[in-house]
Formats: structure tokens, sequence, C-alpha cells
């Protein structure tokens, strides 16, 4: 006892007043909870040494903006295959590139003049197309009509639904220039197709071409 500081004699007195049980039993309790964070820490370390050894991290994969692009005729869409586009819907005639210039700077200072058209952005071709003429007119007060022309879609596209984005979207180009109405011409075939865009059969086409 003389060789025991204070600390170590109260521990000795306590472990002589426990039975041998009761010693048992913590000495186990104390291994477990050892074990315990021994576990807790190997577990730590296993995951602090994974994180440092990980690669860096990745940047996400880009996300590009949608395929399908709807906006107003440019000039660099020359070169973006709008004369070949429209002469799926009819005559073109030889436009060159000052020429097709030239009629956008036009239609561009004329707000009754709206060509609008769908660009296949990563193909970087245009694949739809359609205009819209305001007329202004003195009946229905002073109303505007809008006129729906040249709507044709891409031969490698159709069946996607773009012939009916781009009419919807003049019809409210249309709406939102202050028309009372829009109308367009039609052929027989194209009836259903024209329904679907929430338009309807009025009146009867008439025209006469002159020739040269």
């Amino acid at each position: 006892r003389e060789c025991m500081g204070a600390a170590q004699f109260a521990f000795v007195g306590s472990l002589r007043l426990r039975s041998v049980p009761a010693l048992v039993t913590e000495v186990v309790d104390r291994r477990k909870q050892k074990g315990n964070l021994t576990s807790k820490l190997q577990t730590h370390h296993c995951r602090v040494k994974a994180a440092g050894s990980m690669e860096p991290a990745k940047p996400p994969p880009r996300r590009d903006g949608p395929p399908f692009v709807t906006r107003p005729l440019e000039a660099g869409d020359f070169h973006k295959g709008f004369v070949s586009l429209v002469g799926q819907l009819t005559t073109m005639g030889d436009i060159t590139e000052e020429m097709f210039a030239a009629r956008v700077k036009e239609i561009e200072a004329n707000p009754d003049y709206i060509i609008q058209v769908i660009e296949d952005v990563t193909a970087e071709k245009l694949i739809a197309s359609a205009t819209l003429l305001v007329e202004r007119k003195f009946i229905h007060q002073c109303g505007k009509v809008g006129h729906i022309e040249d709507v044709v879609v891409h031969s490698d596209y159709r069946g996607s639904k773009l012939g009916c984005l781009i009419v919807k979207e003049l019809m409210r180009l249309g709406k939102e220039a202050g028309c009372y109405k829009v109308i367009l011409d039609c052929i027989e075939s194209n009836v259903g197709f024209y329904e679907k865009c929430g338009l309807q059969r009025k009146g009867v086409q008439m025209a006469r071409y002159y020739d040269d």
C-alpha cells in the first residue's frame, strides 16, 4: 500500500469489493467498447484513405440546349439550307447569296413580314420554315389579318410534328401582332393536318397565276 498512489489504492480496493462474475462482465463490456471504437476508427481511416486515393472529380457532362430551335430567319441561313428546304415546297430558281442577304434585310425592316424557321442545331441546318404576312385592313376598326404561307418541313424530319409546331408559333405571333384572325390556303389533302393545328375549314381558295 505504501508503494501505491491514492488512485491506484482506490481502484484496487474497489476490485476487492466486487464479485468475480461482476468483474468478468465489466472486463468484457470494456473490451467490446474498445473493439467498437477501434472498428469505427478503422472505418473512418479507410474512408479517409479511400477519399485520398480517389481520382479528381470529373466535370458533369455538358447539357446542350434542345436539338431543335425555332427562331426568325437570318442572313446566315443561306448556308444552312434555306433555299433547298423551301425548294421541297415549290420552285425556287437561282438565288445567290447576295440576293438572299438583300431579301432578308428587307424582311427584317418590315414588322409585318415574318419568316420563322426551325434549326437542327446539331446538324446546323434548317429543317422547317413558314411565313406570316400581317395585312393591315380598314374593316374591323382598322384590324389586322395574318396570312400563313410557305409552310414546309424537311423530308427527313416529317412525322415529327414540326409542321404543327411552326404553324402554332405563327398563330401565336399573329395574335401578338394584334391580328383578329389568321388564315391560310392549302390543298385538300392537307386539311386534316391544319385542323390538328387548330385551324378550321372556311371558304374556298381562288387563284389566278400570271405566267410569263
